[in-house]
């Protein structure tokens, strides 16, 4: 999540992080799971903290050093806490320790159940969600986190995928078949209301209908250009989360590579509920945007999508 107040957008704690430490971001669902050298170095660093040893979630502001000594933990998300955090930290490092953890033994391999990559060819999109009518019916803190919050994920388009969009010997006019997986994909794990927190993913069973059409707008020797329209319609069997959304965009391709150069969508639509972890929607709905656009090639680009915790779910059977 990102908001204009959050805090890594405060200038301090910018400046902090950039002069003084070394800023990690990490999802705790894997670190504590993972048998390896990764999960141990993480697992040592957070048992040190308030909560101890825990099978509940670890989740938090970590501050250590290299060898795995923990120097201050905070929970809270807020600019002015993390600023006190780092602040404790620096004065800290200059008193002498009581003792350190000791290191991670060494492992060879990392922990293959917890090594999300995209498969061979895939294509990486930036997906960012906006809360855009129905905020203003929640209230205080809750409000401007509706209001101002701007989630983030990725997308990953299988090779096979790319391939059927980008279909060979297309004319202007011609429709393409959009395949099932890639709009099962963005409709199950992307039209999704990560504004406050970690959404449940749609089951396949509350997906009630999906439908996609590619049509060629132009080609030219160097580009073709092809717009997409669809809309999805989703919802639990109890009607407590429901959602619809109509889905445009556009898509561009060099024709002799079939390297993609535009993928451009938006869905956009009424929706209704929460989930355990993304608590404090309005409870009359809302409308979610959600946009995709090709990653551009920053670190960050590497992070996993949040649905692909389920790898063989999220991709579909090509992985058997």
């Amino acid at each position: 999540m990102l908001d204009r107040e959050s805090t890594f957008a405060d200038p301090e704690v910018i400046r902090l992080l950039t002069t003084f430490f070394v800023p990690v971001a990490l999802d705790v669902w894997y670190e504590q799971r993972r048998q390896d050298a990764i999960g141990d170095f993480y697992r040592e660093v957070v048992f040190q903290g308030p909560r101890g040893k825990t099978d509940a979630t670890t989740q938090g502001r970590y501050c250590c050093t290299p060898e795995g000594r923990l120097l201050g933990y905070t929970n809270n998300r807020g600019a002015e806490p993390v600023r006190l955090l780092l602040q404790r930290t620096l004065k800290d490092l200059g008193r002498p320790s009581a003792g350190s953890a000791p290191a991670s033994a060494a492992r060879e391999a990392a922990d293959p159940r917890f090594e999300r990559r995209p498969p061979a060819g895939a294509l990486t999109l930036d997906v960012h969600g906006k809360m855009l009518v129905g905020a203003e019916e929640t209230e205080g803190a809750w409000r401007r986190v509706n209001l101002e919050t701007v989630s983030r994920d990725h997308m990953w388009v299988r090779r096979e995928e790319l391939e059927a969009l980008a279909a060979p010997g297309a004319t202007e006019g011609t429709l393409v078949a959009v395949p099932e997986s890639f709009a099962r994909r963005l409709a199950r794990f992307h039209l999704v209301d990560e504004i406050r927190g970690e959404p449940p993913m749609w089951l396949p069973e509350e997906l009630l209908s999906v439908r996609m059409e590619l049509r060629i707008e132009s080609v030219r020797p160097d580009l073709v250009s092809a717009r997409l329209t669809g809309e999805a319609r989703l919802g639990t069997r109890a009607g407590d989360r429901t959602g619809e959304a109509a889905i445009a965009g556009r898509l561009a391709w060099r024709p002799d590579t079939r390297e993609f150069t535009r993928f451009d969508l938006v869905a956009r639509g009424p929706f209704r509920g929460e989930g355990t972890y993304n608590q404090g929607a309005p409870k009359p709905g809302f409308v979610l945007g959600v946009s995709f656009r090709l990653a551009d090639g920053r670190t960050d680009d590497r992070v996993p999508p949040q649905g692909s915790r389920d790898l063989l779910d999220y991709l579909g059977p090509s992985l058997r």
